[in-house]
């Protein structure tokens, strides 16, 4: 199969689906996922841009993405199919330690509650401090980032990426397959390792990699891709940026084809609540207040003005709602 094929097959299929599908990105610090989303990019459009910030291959265990990238795929593809080409979620690399921050975290992704620009890091920090002030580190979450409407990107697809380099982040892995497969929501989730150039694909151990790996998050073949990503080490007087491989082309375009088909059911049973709790009661504050002045205008004398009627509900506001407590006199005996 040539490359036109494979792309015109992945675009009859997406033709078919009701709306673009969702993507996030998820995996540990230097496993390749910024450069996955760059080698998507390149090989539907065939032509390499930086859409995603990527470091240097070979520096696995830097982080080099900080924020949230959303990263519309018909940037790359412009044309009559481009209203349902996938949305590219990148992220910050999770670490292998996953804690109950990292499963809230991970929600709040899931249910796309953080918006492009925001970052994941911060967003911890403040789950931190509400934390450690004896609050609930979730509402911490609600206060910051609930207050003003953004733009909601409800995941639709998960795509894990770790490299053949590396030993396999298990607990990682563990946390995801729970929170994508759960009562909460049925997301369907795939598995890319990258870095397979660098490594013998026959050997006994990049074998023991990859059967672990499908295994730990439950992929079948046709949800699994090992592929070789556009980077600097891959390029050479070969290998020209403006006409990329097709022996990584087609892989990847075969694999965005299972990834975006519309047969595969996304379900969310539960979604997180976005409200500030300051702007809630503020919110049922203003609500009494209007009823208190509603039954004070309609009840007052026929002579009483609306400065009258004012200094009635302040007068009723400082005596009955908020309680003034006076210190009792204190008498010393001499």
């Amino acid at each position: 199969m040539s490359r036109e094929e494979s792309l015109q097959r992945f675009l009859k299929k997406i033709k078919k689906g009701s709306k673009a599908q969702n993507v996030l990105i998820l995996g540990q610090y230097g496993s390749g996922k910024s450069t996955f989303i760059n080698t998507v990019c390149a090989s539907l459009s065939g032509e390499w841009e930086p859409y995603a910030y990527a470091g240097q291959s070979g520096g696995e265990g830097r982080q080099t993405t900080f924020h949230i990238r959303i990263i519309d795929t018909e940037r790359c593809m412009p044309g009559c199919w481009r209203r349902k080409l996938p949305t590219l979620i990148d992220t910050q690399g999770f670490e292998d330690n996953p804690q109950e921050i990292h499963r809230t975290l991970l929600e709040w992704l899931l249910n796309g509650y953080f918006s492009d620009g925001e970052s994941i890091k911060k967003a911890a920090d403040i789950y931190k401090e509400f934390e450690k002030a004896g609050l609930s580190g979730e509402k911490g979450l609600q206060a910051k980032y609930g207050f003003f409407k953004r733009r909601k990107v409800q995941i639709d697809r998960v795509v894990f990426v770790a490299s053949a380099m590396s030993s396999l982040p298990q607990n990682l892995l563990e946390l995801v397959r729970n929170t994508t497969n759960s009562p909460n929501r049925a997301i369907p989730l795939y598995g890319v390792l990258t870095h397979v150039d660098k490594v013998n694909e026959r050997s006994d151990s990049f074998l023991r990699t990859r059967r672990e790996f499908q295994n730990k998050l439950g992929l079948t073949n046709d949800r699994y891709l090992q592929c070789t990503n556009y980077c600097d080490d891959f390029y050479s007087e070969v290998h020209s940026r403006y006409h990329p491989c097709q022996d990584i082309d087609i892989p990847v375009i075969e694999f965005m084809t299972q990834v975006c088909n519309p047969v595969a059911i996304t379900i969310h049973h539960k979604i997180t609540r976005r409200y500030n709790p300051c702007f809630k009661a503020g919110l049922v504050m203003c609500i009494i207040s209007s009823l208190i002045m509603i039954s004070i205008y309609f009840s007052k004398p026929d002579n009483f003005t609306h400065i009258d009627v004012f200094y009635l509900y302040y007068d009723f506001v400082i005596r009955h709602i908020i309680e003034i407590k006076e210190e009792p006199d204190i008498k010393h005996d001499n």
